[in-house]
């Protein structure tokens, strides 16, 4: 479970000229080191309200997430704890981490890494702001709302291996990782964790 927002914005703001008319005015480009302050604030203040909260402990491993209701605490706390943890909640691989394909860099890093213009991530939290689309980009601005649109599973991107586990394949830019593997049990154990968020 990546909790994750999506964002339109205008990159300008639209002023009144003398004869009533719209007038748009483009700002400059976001720059890596002001998104840097961006995911470095947003980290920060976080981490802090989940520990002040009592949702994340100091080591940042355990993380509740519900309402405190016996139930909700009971019966989804725990898949959503390990959900948010990249852990495996139930099963013979209880508490383990997510199974990862590939290479992958850890989230222990405290400083704030850029992986190209517009991309920059730090302790688990990223921010991408390098899409931009013209106003008579009509077509690859729907794209983009379907992006926008899309549920948090995607069909194409589950495989089986040889074994019955279930692959499901990761964005490139992923720190390096191309797969996630679950037993099938696990996998159920993930989507149960979405669905009932």
């Amino acid at each position: 479970m990546n909790l994750y927002y999506h964002l339109l914005v205008l990159d300008g703001l639209y002023t009144t000229g003398e004869d009533g008319s719209l007038i748009f005015t483009r700002v400059p480009g976001v720059e890596n080191d002001e998104l840097a302050c961006v995911v470095r604030g947003v980290s920060r203040r976080v981490i802090k309200y989940l520990r002040k909260t009592g949702r994340l402990l100091e080591d940042g491993e355990e993380v509740y997430i519900g309402d405190g209701s016996y139930e909700e605490h009971e019966a989804l706390s725990h898949l959503k704890r390990a959900s948010v943890s990249s852990r495996i909640a139930l099963g013979a691989r209880a508490g383990l981490k997510v199974r990862r394909i590939g290479s992958s860099f850890g989230f222990e890093e405290e400083i704030p890494k850029s992986h190209s213009y517009g991309c920059v991530s730090m302790n688990g939290f990223s921010v991408h702001a390098a899409t931009s689309i013209q106003a008579h980009e009509r077509d690859r601005l729907e794209k983009l709302l379907r992006y926008l649109g899309r549920g948090p599973v995607s069909h194409e991107r589950i495989s089986l291996d040889e074994n019955g586990n279930t692959l499901y394949e990761l964005k490139s830019f992923n720190g390096g990782a191309t797969h996630v593997m679950f037993s099938p049990m696990e996998f159920i154990e993930k989507l149960a964790s979405m669905i009932m968020t």
